[in-house]
């Protein structure tokens, strides 16, 4: 006999964004059931990473690449680093 289980999947979300302008009314903060993470450069404004952490977001500093975006390379690093349970 086959027994079957509805299981809810949380899936978490994310952003890169090297200035941290992501908006505070942003749906992605304000209505998605888990935190976001915002994946951002070390020389973004501390500020508004403050602000954003305050309305709920993770904040995750990475180097910059040359032209000052955030490296893709060292945030895919961190995530096998860390796994699923990021």
């Amino acid at each position: 006999m086959l027994n079957v289980r509805l299981v809810e999947v949380r899936t978490a979300t994310g952003d890169r964004d090297s200035q941290l302008r992501f908006p505070l009314e942003a749906n992605l903060l304000r209505r998605h059931p888990l935190a976001p993470w915002i994946a951002t450069s070390e020389q973004a404004v501390r500020e508004a990473q403050q602000r954003l952490e305050a309305a709920g977001a993770r904040v995750l500093r990475l180097p910059p690449t040359s032209s000052g975006a955030v490296d893709l390379d060292a945030l895919l690093k961190h995530w096998a680093s860390v796994g699923s349970g990021a």
